[in-house]
Formats: structure tokens, C-alpha cells, sequence
């Protein structure tokens, strides 16, 4: 986009992107992973999501029987809110989207933004994304102190070669950090 006069703009992206099953939705939130459940062909009309305070930007999906998946990634400074509508009897699709932050482009100068989609398989939950990897963990929602759990860590590459992974583990405040 170029301006020919100062401008401001708050661009959306709109994206039809589901899969033809039922279908987790991940979003990167202050209060953790959020995640929302699309039933598709339902016979009932599905609740919207809408979360205005993303921590980071990527927001994903995975198939809940094909463990198929994507991750959307975009620009996180200009990015304030993230938006999914979840289909109707008549329209058996869901969207993946994202609002920009108001954007000022002076005269005679534009505005670029590139975003990606991340493909991948195997996973059942996604708790990080890079434009390098997707991240699963599973662990227990109130783990009991002094008793072992079981945590499963999950890593789908989106590009080849070889990588190293470090785990760290660390204890986080009660409070908002």
C-alpha cells in the first residue's frame, strides 16, 4: 500500500482456514494457551472467538482425528486482536484472523506485511511457534507438588536440516509476569 496523503490504516486479514473435521483452535494469550473446539458440518451454529490480548503472533489449528495442522504467523507489533468465526449450518467453514493495530503511513511512502502459513503433521497441541518450528506440550493442568508427571514434548520443523533443542524448565511467578 502506498499513500499519496498521510493515512492511517487498520488492515485485517481475513483467511478461510479449517480443516473438514472436528479441530482444535490454539491462541498465545496472557492466561496461556487459549484453544477452542470447531465442530464441523455442526447443526448448530458455533461461538465466535475473539482474544484482545495476543502474546505473541502465530495462531494455529490441529485436526483433532488427522493430527493434521496449521499455524498462522504474522507481524506482532502492529498485531491487536485476533478474531474467529466458526461457521453455521449453511456455511460449514471457519476463519482464521487477525486486526492490526492503526498503522500512520506518511505521503509518498507504503506499507508492507508479510505473513505465513506453517503445514504440519503429527501434533496434538501446540504451544509455540517459531518461523522455524511448532511446538506441543502436554503436561498436567495441576500438577500436585513432590509427585512425578509425565510431560510430552512435541517438535514439528517447517524447514530441513538439522536442529538443536534445549528444554529448561523454570518456576514462573503467581502473578501476572
Amino acid at each position: 500500500f502506498e499513500a499519496m496523503a498521510p493515512v492511517t490504516i487498520s488492515p485485517r486479514y481475513h483467511n478461510i482456514l479449517f480443516l473438514p473435521e472436528n479441530s482444535t483452535y490454539f491462541y498465545p494469550t496472557s492466561k496461556g494457551i487459549q484453544k477452542m473446539d470447531y465442530i464441523h458440518n455442526s447443526a448448530e451454529k458455533q461461538p465466535e472467538y475473539r482474544e484482545y490480548d495476543p502474546t505473541a503472533a502465530w495462531s494455529g489449528l490441529v485436526g483433532n482425528k488427522s493430527r493434521a495442522g496449521l499455524v498462522c504467523l504474522f507481524t506482532y507489533p502492529t498485531i491487536q486482536s485476533l478474531y474467529d468465526w466458526f461457521g453455521d449450518v449453511k456455511a460449514p467453514i471457519a476463519t482464521m484472523e487477525w486486526f492490526s493495530n492503526p498503522i500512520t503511513i506518511e505521503a509518498g511512502k507504503s506499507f508492507r506485511n508479510s505473513w505465513y502459513i506453517l503445514p504440519f503433521e503429527g501434533l496434538t497441541e501446540i504451544q509455540e511457534v517459531t518461523s522455524e518450528i511448532v511446538c506441543g506440550l502436554k503436561a498436567p493442568v495441576n500438577p500436585r507438588a513432590g509427585q512425578s508427571m509425565d510431560i510430552s514434548f512435541q517438535v514439528f520443523p517447517a524447514i530441513k536440516g538439522l536442529a538443536q533443542v534445549t528444554y529448561q524448565v523454570r518456576r514462573l511467578p503467581e502473578e501476572r509476569y
